[in-house]
């Protein structure tokens, strides 16, 4: 503790001698800075330094006058006084005192006003314990001069660096009014004035300022206080020239300053149209009209234009464009457009306006508004012979457009452009297309209201027709024989009408056609000798041919059987009903209507299992394998039967009658595999890893025998997508063979094997996930999938399938109508070939259209054109909107050069399997390595 005490006792004196050092310094006495003895502190004390930037000591300026009232203050020896800022640094061994001083200078102007002077600061002073440094000037703060005012001025100070200007400001020195001197206003648009004051330099006066207004002249007034600020004045449609006074008082200080009166002269200004137009006049619906006004107004205010057209149109409103001119005017622009939607006499109205009631009213003439041009064409499309001129009528619709009309002109689609340039409703536009071809000509007609009418004609350009060749497949006939005809024919233009005739007065039969492939016919002659059978065939353009060929009868007593079976004439699935009916003949092609007795069927080992169909019901095979047809089966001279096969091959059937009939007659069909029911057999197993599988498999019908072509679709689903890939199936030494591989990817997923007519043949498989480094292994791939022609055939075949299973059910559970089906088909054919005789290229409806009896449903009407389509009389293909169309399968003998059609999806399938077949080895199915 007294340790304690005696360092306190010691600090205490130190300190008093520090403060009795420090007061026995001068102020500013001069010295130099030492640096601190070794071992004082260097702490430092929270500094009251001086803020801003150090400032120049030397300082100069000039005082003036910025106003002319009286008294002026006075500028010459007047005294400017000019405070600033400097800092004191205190040192010693306790630390640094920094502190901030404010100091003065002062200094009188000369004759002029102007003035210079420095801003001092003192000098370093240093004792045995410590120095004062001074750092400045800072500023300077501020000027004040203390002599020269004058009553109603202010000072203001401009300082930059060391220089400073001083002035002596006039408090209210001058005031205008807003706008000045002169303006034109609209007429009833009421206009705002105000005053403006402003102070000797220029800058609005802060002067306390009141304000009197005085309006004089015709027809104007004021709205508002006369001792405001500002007054709104309006002129009225009478208004002369007008004035309005102000004036301007203020006090600053105490001071009351007077301004002089400032006058403002007003001229008024209304809005007038002085020229206007409407064009075209007249005109067509739904032509545009262009409206345009000129005008004059007073300048500054916004102008639009409103035009109320009529006839029940809207009001139609555009903004003006505004040129200021001299004197406070504008001329004014406007243009709008409209468009009528109905005709009539319209009477338009225009109106020019500022907002205000100011505006200008234009009355337009009436305007004419016909109907829309419309032009027809005849004929349309148009017909012509190659070389032979064609003639195009045209014409304006009555009521129609704006006459007068004109010219008509045509460009004719190969490259001419032809005009007839009479005036008036008609035209006859006459051109010749040297070459045989369709063009799109197009006809143009104009009106006087600009409208521009455009026709679309198509023009099938075709060779004069040909004398028609008749050709007879017999030369020579017996009584009541059958005969067919066909014609070959080119040329003439569509559609065409024929008449197939014999010698008799009747017609054989006729009909239209869209092309020059005319129908033939079959017919019978009963009269024997010379029979001359004519075909006369007359175009679109009136052009009559005709041909003719001759016919020898022949008569006799023999009789024979004989059998027709259409769907002989092509392969037929294995399983499948083939239609067959027996008749009776006497040898010359006339048919008997007797029963001649029973039949017997002879079917050999190589038709492998069959059945034998009648009217009466399913027929049993005897003990050899054939079969009886009882007497009752035969109606009106007929037998109807179905017979189906189950091996593939020529199936030979012979058919022997009574003893009473010379000769029997037999059918020879072409039974080919069943696609449509495959099984797969036999799996061998020839490659597996992880994710992957490759299985030969035997497939074959469901009557055992080997598919030796097509191919069946292997499908792997995986949770990213699907992947079919096609399988060819080819012949192998044991029969049809094809590969069945599987690549898994990702997670696994499922397999099937999918026939070629969409029938599931395996599956669903599970498809286990290979190791991940697995990747799909293109040895085992067998490639992509191939696009398929002939999808719409496999579901016209898939229908006719269905119809004969039901069919053959049917016959087996319900005989009371034993000849229905066979009868239905018959005429169900014959119907087909009828109307696609008629109509050369039709759809499913179309094929059905008019048939005599009940309209037969979707699954009976694929079987009749299925069956069609099978034996090659019928074509089929796919129009334009996906659905499909049939037409016979003659060919087309128009001599127009050789026609090809490319099927893209069938090239695309053919290239693909092209270039898998390429890749592959021997085996295209087999896994590689």
């Amino acid at each position: 503790m007294p340790i304690r005490r005696r360092r306190t006792a010691g600090a205490l004196v130190g300190l008093l001698a520090l403060a009795v050092f420090l007061s026995s310094l001068p102020a500013a006495a001069p010295g130099h800075f030492a640096g601190l003895p070794s071992g004082l502190a260097t702490s430092v004390r929270p500094a009251a330094s001086c803020t801003g930037t150090v400032g120049s000591a030397p300082v100069a300026g000039v005082l003036s006058v910025e106003g002319t009232r009286t008294p002026r203050p006075m500028v010459a020896n007047a005294t400017v006084s000019i405070r600033y800022l400097y800092q004191t640094n205190q040192s010693s061994k306790y630390g640094i005192t920094v502190t901030c001083s404010s100091a003065n200078a002062t200094v009188a102007t000369n004759a002029s006003g102007g003035f210079a002077t420095n801003l001092s600061i003192p000098a370093t002073q240093c004792g045995p314990t410590g120095c004062l440094t001074y750092r400045g000037p800072f500023g300077p703060l501020g000027f004040r001069v203390t002599s020269g005012q004058s009553p109603g001025y202010f000072l203001t100070t401009h300082w930059a660096g060391t220089t400073v200007d001083l002035a002596w400001v006039d408090a209210l020195a001058s005031a205008v009014t807003n706008p000045s001197e002169f303006a034109t206003v609209s007429v009833d648009a009421p206009t705002v004035i105000t005053a403006e004051a402003w102070d000797g330099s220029g800058a609005p006066s802060t002067a306390n300022l009141t304000y009197g207004w005085v309006v004089d002249g015709a027809g104007w007034t004021e709205t508002g206080p006369s001792n405001a600020s500002g007054i709104s004045v309006r002129a009225a449609s009478t208004a002369g020239p007008g004035t309005v006074t102000l004036w301007v008082n203020g006090s600053y200080n105490g001071t009351a300053i007077d301004l002089p009166a400032v006058d403002l002269y007003l001229t008024a200004s209304a809005t007038t149209v002085t020229a206007a137009s409407f064009h075209p006049n007249p005109l067509d619906v739904g032509a545009t009209a262009t409206v345009t006004l000129t005008a004059s107004g007073a300048a500054g205010y916004a102008y639009t234009a409103t035009l109320t057209p009529g006839l029940g149109l809207s009001v139609e409103s555009a903004r003006c464009a505004v040129t200021p001119t001299s004197g406070g005017e504008a001329s004014i622009a406007c243009s709008l457009l409209v468009t009528y939607t109905s005709f009539g006499f319209a009477q338009p109205t225009a109106n020019v306006s500022n907002g205000y009631s100011s505006s200008a009213i234009w009355q337009f003439p009436n305007v004419v508004v016909s109907a829309a041009l419309a032009v027809v064409v005849e004929p349309d499309p148009a017909e012509s012979y190659a070389t032979v001129p064609l003639q195009l009528s045209v014409g304006v619709v009555d009521s129609t457009g704006t006459g007068p009309y004109g010219p008509a002109c045509l460009v004719t689609g190969d490259g001419r452009f032809l005009c007839n340039e009479n005036p008036g409703h008609n035209w006859t536009l006459s051109v010749a297309y040297p070459t045989v071809g369709t063009y799109s000509a197009v006809v143009t007609v104009a009106d006087a209201s600009g409208a521009n009418r455009t026709t679309s004609v198509p023009v099938d350009v075709v060779a004069r027709p040909t004398a028609p060749v008749v050709d007879l497949n017999f030369s020579t006939i017996p009584r009541n024989g059958s005969v067919d005809a066909t014609a070959k024919f080119s040329g003439g233009a569509f559609p065409l009408a024929y008449w197939w005739n014999t010698t008799g007065p009747d017609t054989l039969y006729s009909g239209v056609v869209a092309s020059d492939a005319i129908p033939g016919v079959a017919f019978q002659v009963a009269n024997v000798g010379t029979e001359v059978v004519t075909l006369t065939v007359v175009d679109a353009l009136g052009t009559v041919e005709t041909g003719s060929a001759k016919l020898q009868v022949t008569g006799g007593p023999p009789r024979s059987l004989t059998a027709s079976a259409p769907l002989a004439n092509g392969t037929v699935e294995a399983g499948t009903p083939v239609p067959i009916e027996l008749g009776t003949d006497d040898g010359y092609g006339d048919r008997t209507l007797s029963t001649p007795g029973p039949v017997a069927v002879a079917v050999p080992p190589s038709c492998g299992e069959a059945w034998v169909n009648t009217s009466l019901g399913p027929v049993e095979p005897n003990a050899s394998g054939g079969f009886r047809l009882p007497s009752s089966a035969w109606t009106s001279g007929g037998l109807n039967l179905t017979f189906a096969a189950t091996r593939a091959g020529a199936c030979v059937v012979t058919f022997t009658g009574p003893p009473s009939l010379a000769s029997g007659a037999n059918v020879t069909i072409d039974v080919s595999v069943n696609p449509y029911h495959v099984l797969l057999s036999d799996p061998r197993t020839i490659a597996t890893g992880p994710g992957t599988s490759a299985t030969l498999y035997s497939i074959a019908d469901v009557f055992g025998n080997p598919q030796t072509s097509g191919f069946v679709e292997v499908r792997s689903v995986f949770p990213g997508g699907v992947n079919d890939l096609d399988s060819p199936i080819r012949a192998g030494p044991d029969g049809g063979a094809v590969w069945v591989n599987f690549t898994a990817s990702g997670s696994g997923g499922t397999g099937y094997v999918i026939s070629e007519y969409n029938q599931r043949l395996l599956g669903p498989l599970a498809l286990p996930a290979p190791p991940a480094s697995n990747a799909l292994s293109p040895t085992v791939l067998l490639g992509v999938g191939a696009a398929v022609l002939g999808g719409l055939l496999v579901v016209a075949a898939l229908a006719v399938r269905r119809r004969r299973t039901a069919g053959l059910a049917a016959e087996r559970l319900d005989p009371t109508d034993p000849d229905e089906p066979l009868r239905r088909l018959a005429e169900g054919r014959a119907h087909v070939l009828s109307r696609l005789s008629f109509d050369r290229d039709t759809d499913l409806d179309g094929v059905a259209d008019g048939f005599p009896g009940p309209a037969p449903d979707a699954a009976e009407l694929a079987e009749w054109v299925g069956t069609l389509v099978t034996e090659g009389l019928v074509q089929p293909s796919v129009g334009p909107d996906g659905r499909p169309r049939f037409r016979l399968a003659s060919p087309d003998r128009r001599p127009t050069g050789p026609r090809v059609e490319v099927d893209p999806m069938a090239l695309d399938a053919a290239l693909a399997r092209r270039d898998l077949d390429a890749e592959e080895p021997a085996d295209p199915g087999a896994p590689s390595g």
